[in-house]
């Protein structure tokens, strides 16, 4: 197990006591809770990926000063010392994985040891089967929610998710559903190849006789930066663009505006 993995199970459990004594969290809730996070730490799924502060300086200065001094140099000896260095940085640069999609991993991953935790409840009027088949046709997620590029599904549990970035940049996360009690919980985690790594699980608790549900969503996101980077990532999650409170509230108003097509048909599947 990774150190990031490690410190996985570490926080699930740090996190579980917080959720203890909170007043929002019902006995229902925190068993769910309970279930999600042993679920989570029989095998982490996170891994610390490697970033820029993992990669070997030496065959970069070693080109550097080989065709610095072949530019000095000059002359067919030089221009050939000038032609080795420059192919050895680029080699460096292969195996580093520094160009396009690979530059960008290898940022996100800089110092990724941190986890943030991102977590928000909603009540919507709906019964837990009609939200829980929502939720779990995946597809739903990408066609509602404008952060979601785009989800593809290669099977019943794993699915590949683009999120939309800073700028034009595409983030991709390969996720795995690791726990499905159908009208009650799913908890997933993203496993590699990923860009982030992140988990989480929701949960759907009957509320007014079973006409409604309250849904408790929990985000963990393997921050960059460090401690600094979770904290940041944390407080983007309490009040800022990646607050889960907007996408739920988005789910809330299409379902209790009525449900579609594709989470009826999903829906009938259950029964």
């Amino acid at each position: 197990m990774s150190r990031a993995a490690a410190g996985l199970t570490t926080e699930a459990h740090a996190t579980y006591s917080l959720l203890r004594g909170s007043t929002m969290s019902s006995r229902d809730q925190r068993s769910d809770t309970v279930m999600a996070l042993n679920a989570l730490s029989r095998d982490p799924g996170a891994r610390e990926g490697a970033g820029l502060d993992a990669i070997n300086p030496l065959p970069f200065i070693a080109g550097a000063l080989l065709s610095a001094y072949g530019l000095k140099r000059r002359g067919m000896l030089g221009y050939f010392l000038t032609g080795v260095g420059v192919g050895v940085a680029y080699r460096a640069a292969r195996d580093e994985q520094l160009f396009e999609q690979d530059w960008q991993r290898r940022l996100l991953h800089t110092a990724a040891r941190e986890m943030a935790p991102i977590q928000h409840t909603i009540a919507i009027n709906r019964s837990p089967a009609e939200v829980y088949a929502f939720w779990r046709e995946i597809e739903n997620l990408a066609i509602y929610l404008p952060r979601i590029h785009n989800i593809e599904r290669i099977d019943d549990a794993r699915s590949t998710w683009s999120f939309k970035g800073p700028g034009d940049m595409l983030l991709k996360s390969e996720v795995e559903l690791i726990d499905d009690q159908p009208e009650r919980l799913l908890v997933w985690r993203a496993i590699e190849p990923s860009d982030i790594f992140h988990e989480g699980w929701v949960s759907f608790a009957p509320i007014e006789g079973g006409a409604a549900t309250e849904v408790d969503l929990h985000l963990r996101v393997l921050a960059p930066g460090g401690k600094t980077g979770a904290r940041l990532v944390e407080l983007l999650g309490r009040m800022g663009p990646l607050s889960p409170a907007g996408d739920l509230a988005r789910i809330r108003e299409v379902l209790e505006a009525g449900i579609p097509d594709r989470v009826e048909a999903a829906s009938s599947t259950l029964h």
